[in-house]
């Protein structure tokens, strides 16, 4: 950082080592509640942008034809593996909040998130036809 960015929108890692050396100050989260490594910084939902929420995630895929019993398997794999103390303390450790969930949950998020992010660049004009 050279001083000059007026805002940035980062995950919480990369921009953790600014915020604690006083580089950046950290004015909000996007997420539903407070990050714990920045336990004083408000969600952007509690301050400025009441309702506002973006949680960044990520989801594990396999092809369309994969039989369900092997999802369920890996889903509940993945399940037990996040909620092993050491993996949990470092994805926790790295701003993050591990969470396993059921393929349908899955589903449903991208579903909602595609229907959430198609409005907001349909209301800022970008997107296309």
């Amino acid at each position: 950082m050279t001083g000059r960015v007026h805002y940035y929108f980062s995950p919480v890692m990369p921009a953790l080592p600014l915020i604690r050396s006083g580089r950046l100050l950290a004015l909000g989260v996007t997420t539903t509640d407070r990050v714990p490594l920045l336990p004083d910084v408000p969600s952007l939902g509690e301050t400025a942008l009441p309702g506002f929420k973006y949680d960044g995630w990520f989801g594990i895929w396999a092809p369309g034809k994969t039989p369900r019993r092997t999802v369920d398997a890996i889903s509940r794999e993945v399940g037990r593996i996040l909620s092993l103390p050491d993996v949990k303390e470092r994805i926790v450790s790295r701003g993050a909040t591990p969470r396993a969930g059921a393929p349908m949950e899955l589903d449903q998020l991208v579903r909602s998130e595609v229907a959430t992010r198609s409005k907001v660049l349909k209301a800022a004009g970008a997107g296309g036809n």
